[in-house]
């Protein structure tokens, strides 16, 4: 919240409006992947309370994995869409530019995944131990926000952000991880790979389309915004084994929940057509 109270301050609330508006896309596209984490923590919670380390080590693992998977395409969408969405919902004197939406996109997929990060800590009772780093963390960003704003503009304000997760939140949270789970510099560095793999993956890709022709009407924004999703999500399913491992492993979820369900009914047809016989 430091970010819009500061860059009034020291640049004026007209840059205020476009740091908001240009960053409001791309904090609606990390809505979906936050949910998963506020959804999966009561359950990481009694997994981790069942001592089976091993298995929270794996499934926590894996939603980290997912979270980036899902988080990559949509903010890589939402970055190349920014400039057509802000100039058709508010005008294009309101956008930020693209090396703004490109370090907005950036901030909230660090955001991300340390806010899943923070479920699985969170979960596994080191409560106290991601207060302080958020803390810190906050404090780093706001002290660094002074000093920038003022000297480089607007790209101070995901600059700092970045800065502050990079500085302390993401080491921090990666040596309690670390501490929790027993793992070595290996384990780590694989974690870190299958989680910045698609963001890496799609920001490039991302930087590659911005200069793709603009669209001037909302059917034609949403038109583009498919091709692109699905572009993105096909290029890691292409370059990303565990991107399809993922997707192979949903599908079969799907298949034998409907395969269940269907058994289920054929179950409940017979014990009602038995039931109608006897009667």
């Amino acid at each position: 919240s430091s970010d819009s109270f500061l860059t009034g301050t020291f640049l004026g609330t007209a840059q205020t409006a476009r740091l908001v508006l240009t960053g409001r896309i791309i904090d609606s596209a990390r809505m979906l992947p936050d949910k998963i984490g506020a959804a999966m923590q009561p359950g990481l919670s009694n997994l981790a309370g069942a001592g089976d380390r091993d298995k929270s080590l794996r499934i926590s693992v894996r939603f980290l994995t997912v979270s980036s998977l899902i988080a990559a395409p949509l903010l890589g969408t939402a970055v190349v869409l920014n400039r057509d969405l802000v100039r058709l919902w508010v005008g294009p004197s309101l956008y930020g530019g693209q090396p703004l939406s490109a370090l907005l996109g950036i901030s909230a997929m660090l955001t991300l995944l340390t806010t899943a990060a923070y479920h699985v800590l969170f979960a596994n009772g080191l409560i106290k131990t991601t207060s302080k780093i958020s803390l810190i963390a906050g404090i780093v960003k706001v002290v660094l926000l002074a000093i920038l704003l003022p000297r480089i503009g607007l790209i101070a304000a995901p600059l700092t952000g970045i800065l502050a997760i990079l500085i302390v939140t993401g080491p921090g949270f990666l040596r309690a991880f670390s501490a929790t789970f027993g793992a070595t510099s290996e384990p780590r560095l694989r974690l870190l790979t299958r989680l910045f793999a698609a963001p890496l993956i799609c920001f490039i890709l991302a930087q590659l389309l911005t200069h793709t022709p603009a669209t001037n009407t909302w059917a034609g924004v949403a038109l583009k915004g498919s091709l692109l999703l699905g572009f993105f999500s096909a290029t890691l399913l292409a370059l990303l084994p565990s991107a399809r491992g993922e997707v192979i492993s949903a599908l079969a979820g799907i298949m034998g929940h409907s395969d269940r369900l269907t058994q289920t009914i054929r179950i409940r047809a017979r014990t009602l057509s038995a039931t109608a016989h006897v009667n």
